[in-house]
């Protein structure tokens, strides 16, 4: 009788260790399909997905697990953007990698594993409809996560904060440790106002309009033509920028890193500042924001021709050649558009930018159809070029300044 003794006690101390695995097992969520938007061009993306985050789906008993390669698939990229737009998700909870879990949990970007574990696994996240939890950040060290469980403000906590303080904020009402997160979209329409008109405050494109306009008086050219010919040359600089700036967003919305490109092209409309501050404090000093020489020479060859057809061309060479100048600009609002908005919302912000750009044209076009106006004006636009400069400066470095505080 004694012999049978140990071998029970055995049997019964290995059933007291595995029975509380065995329950976990048993209370584990069972979910029945996971769809991963994924882009091929991101190597940190496929480590994180086959190290960590298919290791969480195959721990909460996710029954089919669906990868979609994004940058490459057309037809995948569009069902991301379709399902952003179904499910609501707004920009700021859009990652480079967004996994839906049975159209219920959103994990957007690379969410840290004992995270996605919290969120899979809370029983309370199953009192809403929807939980969406973002963390991003590849190069650095994360500190912070978000969540959103599609009503109230979006919360930001710190990554060692369980999931359960956000249900218990939420809940309550009351003030937590989790912070809303400022999305910045109030003031997007204005910054691209105001930075279009900026970037349309540009020499190169100025000096070409009054030499057109100059010329065509030489030819004893009527308003009516000179309105044309202008016109002409301000929508071609329109089409021309518009089409760079469509591809550029194209671009950025393939690469997904939108804060990323936002906040190098805000540094560089700070760089464009200091060297416009240059420009009034030391005219003399080599580095200058200038259409290149080649570039001018050939757009006033085609102008002399004096045609539809050559005033196209020359408005298109313009809106190429002064890109450089004031890219810094365009890429920070790209970039500000690709993250707080969709590619389709993003066109519309894009159309204003642009109309923007062309606006300072479109006055000076129509007050300097008189010959007197228009060697006023030019004369005014040498005597003043430098205090020009300093204005522009000072406003590139306080949209800089604001591009970075809305990412």
């Amino acid at each position: 009788m004694q012999k049978n003794i140990l071998p029970l006690s055995i049997l019964l101390l290995l059933g007291g260790l595995l029975w509380p695995s065995a329950t976990l097992y048993a209370d584990s969520p069972s979910y029945q399909r996971a769809t991963i938007f994924y882009s091929s061009g991101c190597t940190m993306c496929s480590d994180f997905i086959d190290s960590d985050l298919m290791g969480v789906l195959r721990a909460a008993n996710v029954k089919e697990v669906v990868k979609r390669e994004y940058l490459n698939d057309v037809a995948n990229r569009k069902e991301l953007q379709d399902l952003n737009q179904r499910l609501g998700i707004p920009p700021d909870l859009q990652g480079h990698i967004t996994t839906i879990i049975d159209d219920r949990i959103v994990l957007e970007g690379h969410v840290p594993k004992g995270i996605m574990t919290d969120v899979i696994f809370n029983t309370e996240g199953d009192l809403f409809p929807r939980l969406a939890v973002y963390q991003d950040d590849m190069h650095g060290v994360a500190t912070t996560y978000r969540i959103w469980a599609w009503q109230g403000d979006i919360l930001e906590y710190s990554l060692g904060t369980p999931v359960s303080a956000y249900f218990g904020q939420l809940r309550s009402g009351s003030p937590g440790t989790g912070r809303s997160v400022k999305t910045g979209s109030g003031l997007l329409l204005p910054v691209v106002i105001g930075a279009g008109l900026l970037d349309g405050i540009n020499p190169c494109a100025f000096a070409v309009m009054a030499f057109l306009v100059a010329f065509l008086f030489t030819l004893r050219r009527t308003r009516s033509n000179i309105l044309q010919l202008g016109s002409a040359y301000i929508l071609a600089m329109y089409v021309t920028y518009f089409l760079i700036g469509l591809g550029l967003l194209k671009v950025l919305v393939l690469a997904g890193y939108p804060h990323i490109i936002s906040r190098l092209g805000a540094a560089a409309v700070v760089v464009l500042g200091l060297v416009n501050l240059k420009d009034y404090l030391l005219p003399n000093l080599p580095i200058k924001l200038s259409m290149p020489k080649v570039g001018w020479e050939t757009t006033k060859g085609w102008i002399s021709r004096a045609t539809l057809p050559s005033t196209l061309i020359a408005g298109a060479l313009v809106g190429l050649c002064t890109l450089p100048c004031s890219g810094g600009i365009y890429a920070a609002i790209l970039g500000l558009l690709t993250a707080q908005t969709t590619f389709i919302g993003g066109l519309g912000y894009l159309a204003i930018y642009n109309l923007m750009y062309v606006a300072p044209l479109i006055l000076i076009l129509l007050a300097i159809t008189t010959r007197p106006v228009a060697r006023n004006l030019a004369i005014w636009e040498r005597a003043h070029s430098r205090q020009t400069k300093l204005l522009s400066g000072i406003i590139m470095l306080l949209l800089g300044v604001l591009i970075l505080w809305i990412i």
